[in-house]
């Protein structure tokens, strides 16, 4: 009954109000007192009594339409990360093989100075390896310093850090068209490879 009232139009709801409470209003102070006064006189009256005078007067209430219901924002979900969930089932996803580190070696020579080695020892061969124009694999160093006791790669990467800086050269390494990492000697600006000298003799 309050909401047939409420959806009157403003001269439907004076008709209503005038009937019920036997008046002459002409116009209301506001619509809010106007639904006010007629809500009230229409719970004095009684359903029975507001439908006689919606009667009377022809007034049609229709029936209020549902509103639509409101969008409610679906919240963003995330990409899943879990191959699991995402590939069909029996196709097996492949992961691209991680690429191989290219950093390489890069020891700079310090003390500006040269110091020559003593042939025939590893260090000597070491240098001669590492002198040349195409430079050096590691599998063509650990194959020249085989002879005696053979140096493993992490000794010849000590000899880089440790022979090659106390002789006062450093050493660098690039990476060739087939990948293949090639060391090469690092000498001082304003210097050159020194010729090894000769190994000291015991005399009897």
């Amino acid at each position: 009954m309050i909401q047939s009232i409420k959806a009157l139009t403003t001269k439907d709801l004076l008709s209503v109000h005038n009937a019920l409470l036997n008046k002459e209003t002409k116009r209301f102070a506001s619509r809010a007192k106007g639904e006010a006064q007629t809500i009230g006189a229409a719970k004095v009256a009684g359903p029975a009594a507001v439908k006689e005078v919606f009667n009377n007067l022809r007034i049609v209430v229709e029936k209020a339409s549902t509103p639509a219901p409101k969008k409610v924002a679906q919240p963003k979900v995330k990409k899943l990360v879990n191959e699991r969930l995402l590939k069909p089932a029996g196709i097996v996803i492949e992961k691209a093989p991680k690429k191989a580190s290219r950093k390489g070696t890069n020891l700079q020579p310090v003390g500006g100075r040269t110091v020559p080695c003593r042939a025939g020892t590893k260090q000597s061969i070491l240098l001669d390896q590492l002198a040349r124009p195409e430079g050096a694999t590691m599998t063509e160093l650990l194959a020249a310093l085989s002879d005696g006791k053979p140096w493993v790669e992490a000794t010849v990467r000590s000899g880089f850090g440790w022979d090659m800086k106390n002789k006062g050269y450093g050493v660098r390494s690039e990476f060739d068209s087939e990948g293949v990492e090639r060391f090469f000697i690092i000498v001082p600006e304003g210097f050159e490879v020194l010729p090894h000298t000769e190994r000291k003799t015991k005399t009897k």
